[in-house]
């Protein structure tokens, strides 16, 4: 695990640049569509930094932003969603605690296949979301639960399954940002203590995440202002795109070229 001292005091002007723009970026898109944070996040920090410190990075910017987006609205339709998806949520949290136990056990490259794959293909799936559909039962929200935890806690990003599942639900966009908020949020805690054991999270690589806190903030006040002015889908698909050229990189680590 790389220290405080040389991830951010030793790296380059132009390192430091980009680590600052690809967390506001990140935090843009959250404000603008309600997710896509850590993905982003992960896929460019993981371009010059080790897997294991860009995990760890993105861990304080996406709690606290996934707070304020669960809570945006205020308690009660926070707990109204907690209500109508707490067997996605408790199977979620299972697989999180399960999925990070191999954190330590997989070498890199896998950990690169695992996360690029994962990254690539629900982006893919959400590009022809349109032509998928799928009953709202048990066994779906089961099954998706359980793949977005489980890659959850190997990579931190439970998002694109959770996006890909709420999208076969066709429900309405302020009720899914929300919803989204409080299935990240609770999936953030829950993978912060999972992997406290796993020994990726200490102090320089944890302060380090928190220094990302202020961009992050910024990117999603900055995006929730620019929801209201543009068309929403257009700025999605541009996102798609872009992840599935962070994947395909990731990929490309994960083969070793």
């Amino acid at each position: 695990m790389q220290t405080l001292h040389t991830v951010f005091f030793d790296m380059g002007l132009m390192e430091i640049i980009l680590v600052l723009s690809i967390t506001l970026f990140a935090g843009l898109v959250k404000g603008l569509v309600g997710f896509a944070m850590p993905l982003i996040m992960i896929s460019g920090f993981a371009m010059f930094l080790s897997l294991e410190l860009s995990i760890v990075a993105m861990i304080i910017p996406t709690l606290f932003t996934n707070f304020y987006q669960a809570l945006r609205e205020g308690i009660k339709p926070a707990v109204t969603a907690i209500k109508i998806f707490w067997k996605y949520l408790a199977i979620l949290s299972i697989m999180i605690v399960i999925g990070s136990n191999f954190i330590t056990i997989l070498s890199t490259k896998i950990l690169f296949l695992l996360m690029g794959t994962s990254i690539f293909v629900f982006t893919l799936f959400q590009f022809f979301r349109n032509e998928l559909n799928f009953k709202n039962n048990n066994l779906i929200e089961l099954a998706f639960g359980f793949f977005a935890g489980f890659f959850g806690g190997l990579t931190g990003t439970w998002g694109p399954p959770t996006v890909a599942y709420f999208l076969t639900l066709k429900l309405e966009r302020n009720f899914q940002i929300r919803s989204q908020g409080i299935i990240y949020f609770f999936g953030s805690i829950i993978f912060i203590f999972a992997h406290i054991h796993s020994n990726i999270i200490n102090l320089p690589s944890i302060t380090f995440s928190f220094i990302l806190l202020l961009p992050a903030i910024v990117g999603v006040l900055l995006g929730n202002y620019i929801g209201t002015k543009i068309d929403g889908k257009k700025f999605t698909n541009v996102t798609q795109l872009l992840l599935l050229i962070a994947s395909l990189n990731l990929i490309r680590r994960g083969f070793g070229f």
